[in-house]
Protein backbone atom coordinates (compact mmCIF):
# COMPACT_ATOMS: atom_id res chain seq x y z
CA UNK A 1 0.00 0.00 0.00
CA UNK A 2 1.51 3.66 -1.00
CA UNK A 3 2.60 5.74 1.83
CA UNK A 4 1.51 9.33 1.12
CA UNK A 5 3.24 10.62 3.99
CA UNK A 6 6.45 8.67 2.57
CA UNK A 7 5.74 10.42 -0.92
CA UNK A 8 5.31 13.84 0.40
CA UNK A 9 8.76 13.62 2.85
CA UNK A 10 10.51 12.30 -0.43
CA UNK A 11 8.90 15.44 -2.57
CA UNK A 12 10.13 18.17 0.07
CA UNK A 13 13.52 16.38 0.29
CA UNK A 14 14.05 16.91 -3.29
CA UNK A 15 13.08 20.03 -3.46
CA UNK A 16 15.44 21.44 -0.29
CA UNK A 17 18.16 19.34 -2.33
CA UNK A 18 17.97 21.09 -5.45
CA UNK A 19 16.40 24.61 -4.58
CA UNK A 20 19.28 26.34 -6.16
CA UNK A 21 18.88 24.25 -9.57
CA UNK A 22 15.27 25.63 -9.49
CA UNK A 23 16.30 29.13 -9.00
CA UNK A 24 18.88 29.15 -11.72
CA UNK A 25 16.33 28.11 -14.10
CA UNK A 26 13.54 30.35 -13.34
CA UNK A 27 16.30 33.34 -13.53
CA UNK A 28 17.21 31.78 -17.33
CA UNK A 29 13.79 31.38 -18.71
CA UNK A 30 13.07 34.54 -17.32
CA UNK A 31 16.17 36.06 -19.11
CA UNK A 32 15.01 34.43 -21.91
CA UNK A 33 11.44 35.95 -21.87
CA UNK A 34 12.61 39.30 -21.42
CA UNK A 35 15.22 39.13 -24.66
CA UNK A 36 11.80 37.67 -26.98
CA UNK A 37 10.05 40.30 -25.87
CA UNK A 38 12.70 43.43 -26.67
CA UNK A 39 13.39 41.84 -29.47
CA UNK A 40 9.98 41.35 -30.99
CA UNK A 41 9.65 44.84 -29.61
CA UNK A 42 12.54 45.95 -32.03
CA UNK A 43 11.56 44.24 -35.10
CA UNK A 44 7.50 45.69 -34.87
CA UNK A 45 9.21 48.98 -34.74
CA UNK A 46 11.60 48.24 -37.79
CA UNK A 47 8.74 47.10 -39.52
CA UNK A 48 6.79 49.68 -38.83
CA UNK A 49 9.01 52.36 -39.49
CA UNK A 50 10.05 50.72 -43.24
CA UNK A 51 6.20 50.34 -43.81
CA UNK A 52 5.87 54.06 -43.37
CA UNK A 53 6.24 55.41 -47.06
CA UNK A 54 4.23 52.65 -48.78
CA UNK A 55 0.86 53.27 -46.43
CA UNK A 56 1.89 57.02 -47.13
CA UNK A 57 1.63 56.38 -50.66
CA UNK A 58 -1.65 54.32 -50.31
CA UNK A 59 -2.90 56.86 -48.28
CA UNK A 60 -2.48 59.66 -51.08
CA UNK A 61 -3.62 57.02 -53.80
CA UNK A 62 -6.81 56.89 -52.10
CA UNK A 63 -7.39 60.45 -51.69
CA UNK A 64 -6.49 61.67 -54.50
CA UNK A 65 -8.85 58.79 -56.66
CA UNK A 66 -6.13 57.76 -58.94
CA UNK A 67 -8.29 54.18 -59.09
CA UNK A 68 -9.02 53.85 -62.77
CA UNK A 69 -12.86 53.87 -63.03
CA UNK A 70 -13.13 54.43 -66.78
CA UNK A 71 -13.65 50.55 -67.95
CA UNK A 72 -16.24 50.62 -65.31
CA UNK A 73 -18.18 53.76 -66.32
CA UNK A 74 -17.54 52.31 -70.06
CA UNK A 75 -19.45 49.14 -69.65
CA UNK A 76 -22.12 50.32 -67.59
CA UNK A 77 -22.88 53.94 -69.83
CA UNK A 78 -26.21 54.13 -71.68
CA UNK A 79 -26.44 52.55 -74.88
CA UNK A 80 -27.01 55.65 -77.89
CA UNK A 81 -30.13 56.27 -79.07
CA UNK A 82 -31.13 54.38 -82.56
CA UNK A 83 -31.91 56.84 -85.25
CA UNK A 84 -33.82 55.68 -88.42
CA UNK A 85 -34.03 57.71 -91.33
CA UNK A 86 -36.32 60.91 -91.10
CA UNK A 87 -39.60 60.69 -93.33
CA UNK A 88 -40.82 63.50 -95.02
CA UNK A 89 -44.76 63.35 -95.47
CA UNK A 90 -46.16 66.34 -97.18
CA UNK A 91 -49.50 67.87 -95.26
CA UNK A 92 -50.41 70.87 -97.37
CA UNK A 93 -49.41 73.35 -99.64
CA UNK A 94 -45.65 74.06 -99.11
CA UNK A 95 -45.91 72.01 -96.14
CA UNK A 96 -44.56 69.12 -94.66
CA UNK A 97 -44.39 66.94 -91.66
CA UNK A 98 -41.24 65.44 -90.59
CA UNK A 99 -40.88 62.43 -88.47
CA UNK A 100 -37.74 60.22 -86.97
CA UNK A 101 -38.09 56.83 -85.25
CA UNK A 102 -35.71 57.17 -82.18
CA UNK A 103 -35.27 54.12 -80.38
CA UNK A 104 -34.07 53.44 -76.60
CA UNK A 105 -32.84 49.93 -76.32
CA UNK A 106 -31.20 50.60 -72.64
CA UNK A 107 -32.93 48.68 -70.39
CA UNK A 108 -31.73 50.60 -66.91
CA UNK A 109 -31.69 54.10 -68.90
CA UNK A 110 -34.04 56.40 -69.74
CA UNK A 111 -33.50 59.43 -71.90
CA UNK A 112 -34.64 61.92 -69.72
CA UNK A 113 -34.41 64.76 -72.07
CA UNK A 114 -34.03 64.76 -75.60
CA UNK A 115 -33.23 67.89 -77.40
CA UNK A 116 -33.27 67.79 -81.10
CA UNK A 117 -33.94 70.40 -84.01
CA UNK A 118 -34.67 69.38 -88.09
CA UNK A 119 -33.20 71.34 -90.82
CA UNK A 120 -35.32 71.60 -93.57
CA UNK A 121 -34.45 73.26 -96.81
CA UNK A 122 -31.56 75.00 -94.80
CA UNK A 123 -33.76 76.52 -92.32
CA UNK A 124 -33.24 75.58 -89.18
CA UNK A 125 -36.50 74.04 -87.17
CA UNK A 126 -37.37 75.51 -83.42
CA UNK A 127 -35.79 72.85 -80.63
CA UNK A 128 -37.64 70.28 -79.35
CA UNK A 129 -37.64 67.89 -76.78
CA UNK A 130 -38.92 64.29 -76.09
CA UNK A 131 -38.76 61.71 -73.25
CA UNK A 132 -37.92 57.99 -74.18
CA UNK A 133 -38.56 55.69 -71.50
CA UNK A 134 -36.53 52.74 -71.23
CA UNK A 135 -36.94 49.90 -73.91
CA UNK A 136 -39.16 51.91 -75.55
CA UNK A 137 -39.01 54.32 -78.87
CA UNK A 138 -40.55 57.39 -79.35
CA UNK A 139 -40.84 59.48 -82.80
CA UNK A 140 -39.40 62.85 -82.92
CA UNK A 141 -41.38 64.89 -85.29
CA UNK A 142 -41.66 68.64 -86.87
CA UNK A 143 -45.12 69.55 -88.11
CA UNK A 144 -46.47 71.76 -90.18
CA UNK A 145 -42.95 72.97 -91.63
CA UNK A 146 -42.87 75.15 -94.41
CA UNK A 147 -40.92 73.81 -97.38
CA UNK A 148 -40.93 74.43 -101.82
CA UNK A 149 -44.45 74.29 -103.28
CA UNK A 150 -42.96 74.04 -106.84
CA UNK A 151 -41.76 70.34 -105.98
CA UNK A 152 -38.37 71.50 -106.05
CA UNK A 153 -35.93 68.42 -104.32
CA UNK A 154 -36.30 68.53 -100.00
CA UNK A 155 -33.30 68.18 -97.83
CA UNK A 156 -33.36 67.47 -94.31
CA UNK A 157 -31.70 66.40 -91.53
CA UNK A 158 -32.12 65.96 -88.25
CA UNK A 159 -29.57 66.43 -85.21
CA UNK A 160 -29.58 65.80 -81.93
CA UNK A 161 -28.53 68.57 -79.18
CA UNK A 162 -28.70 67.12 -76.11
CA UNK A 163 -29.53 63.55 -74.25
CA UNK A 164 -29.72 63.82 -70.66
CA UNK A 165 -29.98 59.40 -69.24
CA UNK A 166 -31.27 58.46 -65.67
CA UNK A 167 -30.59 55.36 -64.24
CA UNK A 168 -33.26 53.52 -62.89
CA UNK A 169 -32.44 51.11 -59.97
CA UNK A 170 -35.85 49.08 -59.91
CA UNK A 171 -37.89 49.28 -63.36
CA UNK A 172 -40.59 47.96 -61.23
CA UNK A 173 -41.12 50.94 -59.16
CA UNK A 174 -41.96 53.18 -62.57
CA UNK A 175 -45.62 53.73 -62.96
CA UNK A 176 -47.28 51.36 -65.31
CA UNK A 177 -49.67 52.48 -68.30
CA UNK A 178 -52.03 50.71 -69.98
CA UNK A 179 -54.38 51.99 -72.34
CA UNK A 180 -57.02 50.08 -74.21
CA UNK A 181 -57.56 51.42 -78.17
CA UNK A 182 -60.69 49.61 -79.57
CA UNK A 183 -63.01 50.55 -82.60
CA UNK A 184 -59.96 52.03 -84.65
CA UNK A 185 -61.41 53.61 -87.51
CA UNK A 186 -60.11 55.24 -91.16
CA UNK A 187 -62.09 57.15 -93.68
CA UNK A 188 -61.38 59.83 -96.35
CA UNK A 189 -64.04 62.01 -98.13
CA UNK A 190 -63.93 64.88 -100.60
CA UNK A 191 -64.49 68.32 -99.42
CA UNK A 192 -64.62 70.64 -102.15
CA UNK A 193 -60.70 70.80 -103.60
CA UNK A 194 -59.71 68.37 -100.46
CA UNK A 195 -59.67 65.10 -99.46
CA UNK A 196 -59.91 64.81 -95.75
CA UNK A 197 -58.42 61.57 -93.86
CA UNK A 198 -59.88 61.14 -90.58
CA UNK A 199 -59.09 58.54 -87.86
CA UNK A 200 -61.64 57.60 -85.20
CA UNK A 201 -61.16 55.58 -81.82
CA UNK A 202 -62.13 54.53 -78.13
CA UNK A 203 -59.38 55.07 -75.53
CA UNK A 204 -60.02 53.16 -72.35
CA UNK A 205 -57.53 53.83 -69.39
CA UNK A 206 -56.97 50.68 -67.88
CA UNK A 207 -54.09 51.86 -65.67
CA UNK A 208 -54.20 51.61 -61.84
CA UNK A 209 -53.53 55.56 -62.24
CA UNK A 210 -55.13 58.68 -63.24
CA UNK A 211 -53.67 61.71 -65.69
CA UNK A 212 -54.11 65.12 -65.82
CA UNK A 213 -52.68 65.62 -69.47
CA UNK A 214 -52.39 62.59 -72.09
CA UNK A 215 -51.08 62.89 -75.59
CA UNK A 216 -51.14 59.89 -78.35
CA UNK A 217 -49.22 60.13 -81.35
CA UNK A 218 -51.47 59.22 -84.17
CA UNK A 219 -49.75 57.21 -87.49
CA UNK A 220 -50.92 56.15 -90.84
CA UNK A 221 -49.23 53.48 -92.35
CA UNK A 222 -48.71 51.99 -96.20
CA UNK A 223 -47.23 49.06 -95.76
CA UNK A 224 -44.30 49.87 -93.45
CA UNK A 225 -43.79 53.43 -94.63
CA UNK A 226 -45.16 56.36 -92.55
CA UNK A 227 -47.61 58.43 -94.76
CA UNK A 228 -49.20 60.36 -91.90
CA UNK A 229 -48.76 61.44 -88.26
CA UNK A 230 -50.96 64.18 -86.13
CA UNK A 231 -51.66 64.45 -81.99
CA UNK A 232 -54.31 63.89 -79.99
CA UNK A 233 -54.93 65.45 -76.02
CA UNK A 234 -56.75 64.77 -73.43
CA UNK A 235 -57.15 66.50 -69.88
CA UNK A 236 -58.47 64.76 -66.51
CA UNK A 237 -58.22 60.89 -68.00
CA UNK A 238 -58.94 58.88 -65.07
CA UNK A 239 -58.76 55.37 -64.41
CA UNK A 240 -61.45 53.47 -66.26
CA UNK A 241 -62.05 56.29 -68.12
CA UNK A 242 -62.92 55.90 -71.64
CA UNK A 243 -62.37 58.57 -73.91
CA UNK A 244 -63.68 59.04 -78.04
CA UNK A 245 -60.44 60.33 -80.06
CA UNK A 246 -60.91 62.44 -83.41
CA UNK A 247 -57.90 63.59 -85.92
CA UNK A 248 -57.67 64.46 -89.41
CA UNK A 249 -55.74 65.53 -92.21
CA UNK A 250 -55.71 67.96 -95.37
CA UNK A 251 -53.47 65.83 -97.20
CA UNK A 252 -51.27 63.00 -96.28
CA UNK A 253 -48.30 60.79 -97.83
CA UNK A 254 -50.07 57.71 -99.73
CA UNK A 255 -52.78 55.14 -99.55
CA UNK A 256 -53.42 54.33 -96.13
CA UNK A 257 -52.86 50.38 -95.01
CA UNK A 258 -52.72 51.02 -91.48
CA UNK A 259 -53.41 53.17 -88.31
CA UNK A 260 -50.83 53.02 -85.05
CA UNK A 261 -52.29 55.09 -81.62
CA UNK A 262 -49.33 55.32 -78.89
CA UNK A 263 -49.25 56.68 -75.95
CA UNK A 264 -47.10 59.20 -75.25
CA UNK A 265 -47.32 60.14 -71.43
CA UNK A 266 -43.80 61.81 -69.11
CA UNK A 267 -43.94 58.63 -66.30
CA UNK A 268 -40.71 61.33 -64.21
CA UNK A 269 -43.11 64.13 -64.32
CA UNK A 270 -45.02 62.72 -60.82
CA UNK A 271 -47.32 66.71 -60.98
CA UNK A 272 -49.17 64.91 -63.89
CA UNK A 273 -50.34 61.68 -61.67
CA UNK A 274 -53.35 61.87 -60.10
CA UNK A 275 -52.98 60.71 -56.48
Amino acid sequence: MLDLNTVWLKLNYFGLTHKQDFRKWYIILLIAFTVFIVVFAITSATVYLVDIPRRNNLMLAMASSQVDYSTVREINKPVPLQLNDTVIIPSGVGRFDLITKAINSNKSWIASSVDYTYSFNGQEEELSSQKIMNGQEAFLTSLNVSGPTDGGDLNVSMSLQNVEWRRIVKTSDLPRVDFGIDNIAYSSASAGDVIVHRVRASITNNSHLGFWQTKFIVLLYSGNDIVGVNYAYFDNFQSDDTKSISVQWDQIGGAVSGVAILPEIDLLDLNNIMQ
